[in-house]
Protein backbone atom coordinates (compact mmCIF):
# COMPACT_ATOMS: atom_id res chain seq x y z
CA UNK A 1 0.00 0.00 0.00
CA UNK A 2 1.37 3.09 -0.82
CA UNK A 3 2.02 6.46 1.08
CA UNK A 4 -1.12 7.96 -0.82
CA UNK A 5 -4.06 5.37 -0.67
CA UNK A 6 -2.60 4.64 3.42
CA UNK A 7 -3.35 8.76 3.67
CA UNK A 8 -6.83 8.35 2.13
CA UNK A 9 -7.78 5.50 3.83
CA UNK A 10 -7.07 7.17 7.15
CA UNK A 11 -8.58 10.07 5.65
CA UNK A 12 -11.92 8.54 4.65
CA UNK A 13 -11.80 7.00 8.20
CA UNK A 14 -11.85 10.30 10.33
CA UNK A 15 -14.63 11.28 7.86
CA UNK A 16 -16.66 8.32 9.04
CA UNK A 17 -15.78 8.69 12.67
CA UNK A 18 -16.26 12.92 12.08
CA UNK A 19 -19.71 11.91 10.90
CA UNK A 20 -20.68 9.33 13.69
CA UNK A 21 -19.79 12.31 15.85
CA UNK A 22 -21.90 14.38 14.34
CA UNK A 23 -24.46 11.97 13.81
CA UNK A 24 -24.71 10.97 17.53
CA UNK A 25 -24.17 15.15 18.36
CA UNK A 26 -27.52 15.47 16.55
CA UNK A 27 -29.08 12.60 17.80
CA UNK A 28 -28.41 13.91 21.50
CA UNK A 29 -29.30 17.30 20.68
CA UNK A 30 -32.39 16.68 18.91
CA UNK A 31 -33.69 14.05 21.87
CA UNK A 32 -32.86 16.18 24.54
CA UNK A 33 -34.75 19.43 22.67
CA UNK A 34 -37.56 16.34 22.39
CA UNK A 35 -37.42 15.95 26.37
CA UNK A 36 -37.48 19.50 26.94
CA UNK A 37 -40.41 20.29 25.17
CA UNK A 38 -42.36 17.29 26.32
CA UNK A 39 -41.57 18.47 29.93
CA UNK A 40 -42.35 22.03 29.03
CA UNK A 41 -45.95 22.83 30.81
CA UNK A 42 -45.55 26.18 30.13
CA UNK A 43 -48.66 26.23 27.49
CA UNK A 44 -50.70 25.45 30.43
CA UNK A 45 -50.03 28.15 32.90
CA UNK A 46 -52.63 30.26 33.17
CA UNK A 47 -55.75 28.11 31.73
CA UNK A 48 -58.43 27.00 33.63
CA UNK A 49 -57.72 23.31 35.38
CA UNK A 50 -60.47 21.86 33.51
CA UNK A 51 -59.40 22.72 30.45
CA UNK A 52 -55.76 22.05 30.88
CA UNK A 53 -57.01 18.47 32.88
CA UNK A 54 -58.46 17.06 29.55
CA UNK A 55 -55.29 18.51 27.53
CA UNK A 56 -53.07 16.69 29.12
CA UNK A 57 -55.24 13.76 29.32
CA UNK A 58 -55.57 13.89 25.77
CA UNK A 59 -51.61 13.38 25.84
CA UNK A 60 -51.50 10.33 27.95
CA UNK A 61 -51.76 11.61 31.37
CA UNK A 62 -54.26 10.03 33.76
CA UNK A 63 -55.30 11.56 36.79
CA UNK A 64 -53.97 9.89 40.54
CA UNK A 65 -56.91 9.71 42.98
CA UNK A 66 -55.82 10.92 46.51
CA UNK A 67 -56.77 7.83 48.86
CA UNK A 68 -56.26 10.16 51.79
CA UNK A 69 -58.73 12.89 50.90
CA UNK A 70 -60.35 12.94 54.32
CA UNK A 71 -56.75 14.27 55.68
CA UNK A 72 -57.03 17.35 53.57
CA UNK A 73 -59.50 20.99 53.69
CA UNK A 74 -62.92 20.29 53.77
CA UNK A 75 -62.73 22.52 50.35
CA UNK A 76 -60.27 19.69 48.87
CA UNK A 77 -62.83 17.32 50.24
CA UNK A 78 -65.94 18.59 48.11
CA UNK A 79 -63.62 19.01 45.26
CA UNK A 80 -62.92 15.41 45.14
CA UNK A 81 -66.47 14.70 45.63
CA UNK A 82 -67.90 16.97 42.89
CA UNK A 83 -65.16 17.27 39.94
CA UNK A 84 -61.88 16.46 40.59
CA UNK A 85 -60.55 12.89 42.47
CA UNK A 86 -56.85 13.93 41.89
CA UNK A 87 -56.93 16.96 43.76
CA UNK A 88 -54.32 16.97 47.16
CA UNK A 89 -55.03 19.88 49.06
CA UNK A 90 -56.60 23.36 48.75
CA UNK A 91 -55.93 26.94 50.83
CA UNK A 92 -59.59 28.31 50.55
CA UNK A 93 -58.27 31.32 51.98
CA UNK A 94 -57.20 33.94 50.52
CA UNK A 95 -55.44 32.14 47.55
CA UNK A 96 -57.76 29.60 47.11
CA UNK A 97 -54.83 27.19 45.97
CA UNK A 98 -55.52 23.58 44.91
CA UNK A 99 -52.82 20.96 43.62
CA UNK A 100 -53.66 18.09 41.55
CA UNK A 101 -51.20 15.09 41.04
CA UNK A 102 -51.37 13.37 37.23
CA UNK A 103 -49.76 10.75 36.22
CA UNK A 104 -47.95 9.10 32.87
CA UNK A 105 -45.59 6.08 33.20
CA UNK A 106 -43.24 6.52 36.26
CA UNK A 107 -43.41 10.06 35.72
CA UNK A 108 -45.68 12.15 38.04
CA UNK A 109 -46.95 16.20 37.95
CA UNK A 110 -48.48 18.61 40.67
CA UNK A 111 -50.36 20.95 38.99
CA UNK A 112 -50.98 24.32 41.21
CA UNK A 113 -54.04 26.36 40.68
CA UNK A 114 -54.67 29.69 42.29
CA UNK A 115 -57.96 31.77 42.35
CA UNK A 116 -61.78 30.64 42.39
CA UNK A 117 -61.41 29.66 38.83
CA UNK A 118 -58.69 27.03 39.23
CA UNK A 119 -56.31 28.79 37.15
CA UNK A 120 -52.88 27.17 36.55
CA UNK A 121 -50.48 28.63 38.15
CA UNK A 122 -47.50 26.19 37.73
CA UNK A 123 -46.67 22.20 36.94
CA UNK A 124 -43.82 20.73 38.24
CA UNK A 125 -42.52 17.39 38.46
CA UNK A 126 -43.35 14.97 41.38
CA UNK A 127 -42.43 11.48 42.57
CA UNK A 128 -45.62 8.59 42.82
CA UNK A 129 -46.05 7.23 46.24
Amino acid sequence: MTIVSQLVTIFEKILIVKNLRTALFLYFSISQTMVAKAADFSSYIAMPYAEARQLLIKDGWHVVRNPKIEESSMFAQNLHASQFEEVQDCISMERDQCEFILAKGKQAIVVTTKDKNFTVESIKKAKLN
